[in-house]
């Protein structure tokens, strides 16, 4: 944290990497703080994060048990999710 203290301090690019983790435990709040306070100019983030974030966006939870549908195979296939980012993919 000091580094990126520092680094806002300068004026200096922050940009955060990360997995699905922080969204599906409820942390899309901070994120979006530090992006409107310019601690952040930037977030990357992968696949399993756009389906948590839709459906926290949607219902307020995740609709699956991350562990237990990818030994399954089955991650991500809740039909409404998919059907809504393929959507905004399209209209996008």
């Amino acid at each position: 944290m000091i580094r990126i203290a520092k680094a806002v301090r300068g004026k200096r690019t922050v940009l955060l990497g990360m997995g699905a983790h922080p969204i599906k435990v409820g942390l899309s709040p901070l994120l979006i703080d530090w992006m409107e306070k310019a601690f952040l100019k930037g977030i990357g983030i992968n696949g399993a994060s756009v389906i948590h974030d839709l459906e926290v966006a949607l219902i307020g939870h995740t609709s699956e048990e991350v562990e237990e549908e990818l030994s399954k195979g089955t991650f991500g296939m809740v039909r409404e999710t998919h059907e809504r980012v393929n959507h905004s993919i399209q209209r996008g």
